[in-house]
């Protein structure tokens, strides 16, 4: 069985896949912040000590973006439906 490559992301990239800023990507990961995601990817260290650079794993990232736009459309879906019901 053919095992799938695993590939890390840089924060600039993970900035283009998820279409927000740098200080927005942070904010998902603080846990004191009221932007706080717990279903945000968290990133893995590349240095030898744990801190400094970092990367996210691709695979991680994807699915985050797909539960996104899963939550996006089910949430519209929901809200017609709660409209048309209303009338």
């Amino acid at each position: 069985m053919a095992r799938s490559a695993l590939y890390l992301l840089r924060l600039s990239e993970v900035i283009k896949r998820v279409g927000l800023g740098r200080s927005s990507v942070y904010a998902r990961l603080d846990c004191d912040s009221k932007y706080y995601d717990p279903t945000f990817p968290r990133p893995v260290s590349l240095s030898p000590v744990g801190r400094g650079t970092v990367a996210w794993v691709e695979d991680e990232i994807d699915t985050w973006i797909r539960q996104q736009i899963s939550k996006s459309r089910n949430g519209d879906t929901q809200d017609q439906s709660s409209r048309i019901h209303s009338d």
